[in-house]
């Protein structure tokens, strides 16, 4: 009688079903075979691309499916807002044939987002007398990141991350898509992602929520103008645009006049905040809120000129950085630091960077009050913070190569060109 085999172990016999031991070898004849490996290759080959086609089929099939349903996914401008309480006819505002509003958690919307971008894609490259081929070979690039730019839009955690997809159609063949800002976002919330403004107990004048209530609207007109612009216009002036026009028809809502101009102080404070301290330029439009229609100069301008006070006021705390407590935030420096350059006198003979400081100075006073005196403590003595440096000539390490009795003056500036012949 043949001996009972050994019972083996539940960790054997695990170990035994991922490493498929269990199995009897194949033959290394049969293993060696060229023509078995072909065979062998060629078929694993065959199931990725059907895994593909079947991923493709599928995914074509749904984005098709939304294209002619898009209500699964997306509304009209209009039933978003009205939805939401504010019975106006908003698309009345926008010259776009149609503005649609995405569903931010909807699971299907990165196949929506990706099948927009492909009709939207050869549309373009038919105004552009593009061939078949073309549109051929960019639809799989402009589908994937559709469908990414889908899968960002569900999964952000920014409250108020809101964008819009448009053309350069002809206005009003244009189709917008809007993803818009959470439902319930606080003024906090706003300010925490629009300004930077860690705080969470900012009271204004008028009731938080009324404001709130504004913001959600501004936000939404803000994105729907990006519809109408022209996409080759810098991106500076087209936020320019967007921010002045949202409150233009905000002023026909029908608004407190105090609530609507406290709403208005808050964004503008907000967009100098968040220039001065962030550094960007293509959102530097508070000043475009001050003045009339703003030019493409000027919003260049504008976002120069508060990059400029960014960078000395960086450079300034680097430079001052044994006379802050190491625990204070670099934005709460910045702001002596701002401080310190109006006390002193510093910019008095820069008109542009003068002014800036002080609609930045503006803005940390507004959101110190709304902050209860919280944003930032006192300082004892803004002298201490040395910005003297600023005004100084740069004194480098003598040049080493070159005697010093034999360094050759500057070159003289070029002289300036002729100015053309007048008529």
């Amino acid at each position: 009688m043949a001996d009972k085999p050994e019972k083996k172990s539940f960790a054997t016999r695990l170990r035994d079903i991922f490493k498929r031991s269990s199995q009897p070898p194949v033959p290394n004849d049969i293993v060696n075979n060229k023509q078995v490996q072909k065979a062998v290759f060629k078929q694993h080959r065959r199931k990725r691309w059907r895994a593909l086609r079947n991923v493709a089929l599928v995914s074509t099939a749904l984005s098709t499916i939304l294209h002619f349903n898009p209500d699964i996914v997306s509304t009209s401008y209009d039933d978003h807002m009205a939805a939401r309480g504010y019975p106006y006819a908003h698309a009345k505002n926008f010259h776009a044939a149609n503005v649609r509003v995405l569903d931010r958690s909807n699971p299907l919307l990165p196949f929506y987002t990706a099948g927009t971008s492909v009709t939207e894609g050869w549309r373009e490259a038919d105004r552009q007398n593009m061939g078949m081929l073309t549109k051929i070979v960019i639809t799989p690039i402009v589908y994937t990141a559709g469908f990414a730019q889908g899968v960002g839009d569900i999964f952000s955690g920014n409250a108020l991350d809101a964008h819009s997809l448009s053309t350069n159609a002809p206005l009003d063949q244009r189709n917008v898509y809007i993803r818009p800002p959470a439902d319930d976002f606080t003024v906090n919330d706003f300010l925490r992602e629009f300004a930077g403004l860690h705080l969470s107990n900012l009271q204004f004048r008028n009731d938080n929520e009324a404001i709130a209530r504004i913001l959600y609207e501004y936000v939404m007109l803000h994105e729907a103008r990006h519809g109408d612009q022209s996409k080759s216009v810098s991106t500076a002036l087209n936020e320019a645009d967007a921010d002045r026009y949202a409150f233009a028809v905000l002023e026909t809502r029908g608004y407190k006049p105090e609530l609507l101009q406290e709403v208005r102080e808050i964004v503008t404070h907000g967009r100098t905040m968040a220039s001065v301290l962030g550094g960007g330029t293509s959102h530097a439009t508070s000043l475009s809120l001050m003045r009339q229609y703003p030019t493409a100069f000027d919003a260049y301008e504008d976002g120069a000129t508060f990059k400029r006070l960014h960078d000395i006021l960086a450079d300034a705390v680097h430079m001052n950085e044994d006379r802050f407590d190491e625990n204070m935030p670099h934005g709460n420096r910045m702001i002596y630091v701002s401080a310190a350059l109006f006390v002193q006198g510093t910019l008095n003979n820069n008109r542009e960077l003068r002014e800036a400081n002080n609609h930045f100075r503006m803005a940390t006073l507004f959101f110190q009050q709304a902050s209860g005196y919280a944003l930032f403590g006192p300082m004892e003595n803004f002298h201490n913070i040395n910005v003297d440096y600023l005004k100084r000539p740069y004194t480098a390490a003598p040049d080493k190569t070159v005697p010093a009795a034999k360094t050759q003056p500057p070159a003289k500036r070029p002289l300036a060109p002729a100015s053309p012949p007048t008529s």
